[in-house]
């Protein structure tokens, strides 16, 4: 029961934290592609670091795994929401920008991710 209050809380927090980087993003008048991919890109890079640094040298099965890696940034992320403004490119017949996001994206999120796991592994 304890790890799900925390997946709850974290996931709130990291919802939360993506919505006002919509705000942000509408305020500074960016596509909305855009807010997505640095989510995206965000989280992957502190889930490496976490990982890296807390969850795999310690065993680390508490808040840093269940409030942190799966509630904060599971709610920050936005895997989905990237998929469906993906199909909606593909469906409007935008295939270079559709294709463009998902290699940019992937990319970039796998080189954030690898970059926190060296960054974590310094740091434990």
């Amino acid at each position: 029961m304890r790890e799900l209050l925390m997946v709850a809380l974290g996931g709130a927090l990291g919802a939360s934290a993506r919505y006002g980087l919509d705000l942000a993003g509408t305020a500074l008048r960016l596509h909305p592609t855009l807010a997505i991919g640095v989510a995206n890109v965000a989280g992957s890079f502190v889930i490496g670091i976490v990982t890296a640094a807390i969850i795999l040298p310690h065993a680390e099965q508490g808040i840093w795994r269940y409030g942190i890696a799966i509630g904060l940034l599971g709610g920050f992320t936005t895997f989905s929401t990237f998929s469906m403004q993906t199909i909606g490119l593909f469906m409007d017949g935008r295939w270079l920008p559709a294709v463009a996001n998902v290699l940019v994206s992937v990319a970039l999120c796998l080189l954030a991710c690898a970059a926190g796991a060296v960054i974590g592994r310094h740091l434990a």
